[in-house]
C-alpha cells in the first residue's frame, strides 16, 4: 500500500507541472518548431511529412520521426492549438513511465525501492521540468524505459509465456523508440545489455528472446513509415542516418538543415547529469564521505538487475561525454535508471522514506516557484506570443516582419500575419522590403537593432515595444 500512496504522491507532483506550463508560453526555438510541425500536421492531415518553416520556407522537417509530431497532431484536434495541447504529450509520457517502473521494479527488485525511486524521479529537475515541455526526449525515455524494464522482466521470468510476451514487449518499445527519435534508441538501450552481457560473461540477456518474431514485430510497426517518408521525400533515409545519427554525435559540421549545432566541451554530459539530478547527487555524495561507499556499491553490485541499471548509466553518460553534439535533453532517457541507483543507496545508509518523500515535495514546490518567478522573463525574452497579442491588442494592421529572423513560435501563434523570409543580415531585411508597396509592421529585437545601419533607422518610426521586441512602421513620407 506505501508503494501505491508513493506512485500516486509522484503522479501528483509532476501533474503540477500542467497548471504551472499554462502561464508559460511556447518557448524558442524547439517548442515552437515542434508545436507547429504538430498543429500544421492536424490542420493538413499529412501524416507521412512532418513539415516546417525554415527560412521562410516550407520544407520537410526530416531531422525527426513522427511519432510526437502524431501524438501533439492527435492532441491538438481534441484540445485545440495552445499550450495545454502541445504539451500534454510530454507529461503523458512521464507519468507512464513512472506507472510502469513502480510496476515491474516492485516485482523484480522490491516494492521499497521502487516506491523511493519514483519518488526520487518525479523531483530530478530535468525529469520535472521537462515533462511539461515540447519536447520529443520525455517520449525517448518511455520508449527506453519501457524497453529496459521488459528487459528485466525477461531476463527474471521462467514461465515460457511470460518470456515471449516480455520479449515482444522489449522489440515494440524498440520500434516506438525508433518512430520518436531513431535507432538511438536502441543505441541506449544496448548500453545495459552490452555491458551487463560483458561484465558478468552471461548470454541471459540475449538467451529468452524470440527474436524472429520479436524482428518482425519491430519492423512491422517502424518501417512502413520510413519507407514512405523515403518516397515522398527522395534522400531522406541517407540524410537521417547518416547526418542526423552519427555525424551528429562525431562532427559540428555534420549537415544540420535546420538549425545550428550545440558544441559543448567534452565531459558536459557529466555536469548535466549530476544537475539534472540534484540534489540528490549531493545528497548521496554526503552520505558516502561519512559513511563510506561499500554499503552503496554492494547494494547495487549484489542484485543483477541493478547491476543491469547501472552499468548501462554509467555506459550512456561515458559515451555522451565523448560527443561534443549535446543538449540537456539527451541524458532524459538515463535518469530513470540514475534514481533507481540513488533510491538503492538511500535504503543503504537507511535514510526513511519518508524524509526522502518530504525533500521530493519540497523541490517540487521551489520547481513550481522558479517556473512562476521565471515565467515573465521566459514570456518576454523566450517567446512571440506576447507579439501577436499586441498586435491584435492594438489592432495593427499589416503582415508582420520578423526583422533578420522569424521566431518557431511566431509560426504558432501568428497564422496568416508573418511574412515568410529567409534567415538574413536585419539591412538587408529593411533595404529588401523599404520600399515596397506593403505597409509593412517591422518587428526587431534590440541586438538586431544595434546591427541596422544609421540611415536604416532614420526610415523608421517606433509604434510600441513588448518584451524584447519593438514594433516599428517605415516613416510615411518615404
Amino acid at each position: 500500500m506505501q508503494n501505491k500512496h508513493r506512485l500516486i504522491f509522484s503522479l501528483l507532483l509532476i501533474s503540477l507541472v500542467l497548471p504551472v506550463s499554462l502561464l508559460i508560453n511556447l518557448t524558442d526555438s524547439t517548442e515552437g518548431r515542434y508545436a507547429t510541425i504538430g498543429r500544421d500536421m492536424a490542420a493538413s492531415g499529412d501524416y507521412i511529412t512532418p513539415m516546417v518553416w525554415h527560412s521562410g520556407r516550407y520544407v520537410p522537417y526530416l531531422g525527426k520521426p513522427p511519432l510526437q509530431f502524431w501524438m501533439i497532431a492527435a492532441s491538438i484536434n481534441i484540445f485545440g492549438a495552445n499550450e495545454f495541447a502541445t504539451r500534454l504529450p510530454s507529461f503523458l509520457a512521464a507519468a507512464l513511465l513512472l506507472i510502469l517502473m513502480v510496476k515491474i521494479l516492485r516485482r523484480y527488485i522490491d516494492p521499497e525501492t521502487a516506491g523511493l525511486s519514483v519518488c526520487i524521479l518525479s523531483a530530478c529537475p530535468f525529469f520535472f521540468l521537462y515533462s511539461g515541455s515540447v519536447i520529443v526526449d520525455m517520449t525517448l525515455a518511455l520508449s527506453v524505459g519501457a524497453a529496459v524494464c521488459c528487459q528485466i522482466a525477461l531476463m527474471n521470468e521462467k514461465i515460457t509465456a511470460r518470456q515471449t510476451a516480455w520479449s515482444l514487449a522489449v522489440f515494440a518499445a524498440l520500434a516506438f523508440g525508433m518512430l520518436t527519435k531513431g535507432p538511438i534508441a536502441v543505441v541506449i538501450f544496448g548500453f545495459p545489455v552490452a555491458l551487463w552481457s560483458l561484465w558478468n560473461r552471461s548470454w541471459l540477456a540475449f538467451k529468452y528472446h524470440r527474436w524472429i518474431y520479436g524482428i518482425l514485430l519491430f519492423t512491422a510497426i517502424c518501417l512502413p513509415w520510413f519507407l514512405m517518408a523515403e518516397k515522398h521525400n527522395p534522400g531522406f533515409l541517407r540524410y537521417f542516418f547518416i547526418n542526423e545519427n552519427l555525424m551528429r554525435y562525431i562532427s559540428h559540421n555534420y549537415g544540420d538543415r535546420y538549425g545550428t549545432g550545440h558544441l559543448h566541451t567534452r565531459g558536459t554530459a557529466l555536469l548535466y547529469l549530476i544537475g539534472g539530478c540534484l540534489p540528490w547527487f549531493i545528497w548521496v555524495g554526503v552520505l558516502m564521505v561519512k559513511k563510506g561507499v561499500r554499503a552503496p556499491v554492494e547494494g547495487i553490485w549484489k542484485d543483477r538487475n541493478l547491476q543491469f541499471l547501472f552499468l548501462g548509466s554509467v555506459g550512456y553518460v561515458v559515451f555522451l561525454c565523448l560527443a561534443r553534439q549535446l543538449t540537456p535533453t539527451y541524458l532524459l532517457p538515463v535518469i530513470p535508471w540514475v534514481a533507481v541507483c540513488l533510491a538503492v543507496c538511500m535504503r543503504q545508509f537507511e535514510i526513511p522514506s519518508a524524509r526522502v518523500q518530504t525533500v521530493a515535495g519540497v523541490l517540487v514546490v521551489i520547481y513550481i516557484a522558479g517556473l512562476l518567478v521565471a515565467a515573465p522573463v521566459l514570456n518576454r525574452n523566450k517567446s512571440s506570443k506576447q507579439v501577436i497579442a499586441f498586435v491584435r491588442c492594438h489592432c495593427l494592421a499589416g503582415p508582420l516582419y520578423f526583422v533578420a529572423k522569424t521566431p518557431e513560435t511566431a509560426y504558432f501563434y501568428g497564422q496568416g500575419m508573418i511574412s515568410k523570409h529567409f534567415a538574413e543580415d536585419p539591412n538587408t531585411s529593411i533595404d529588401s522590403t523599404i520600399d515596397a508597396p506593403t505597409d509593412y509592421l517591422y518587428v526587431i529585437k534590440d541586438r538586431y537593432m544595434k546591427r541596422l545601419s544609421p540611415e536604416n533607422q532614420e526610415k523608421l518610426s517606433l509604434v510600441g515595444q513588448t518584451g524584447v521586441y519593438k514594433l516599428y512602421r517605415k516613416k510615411p513620407w518615404l
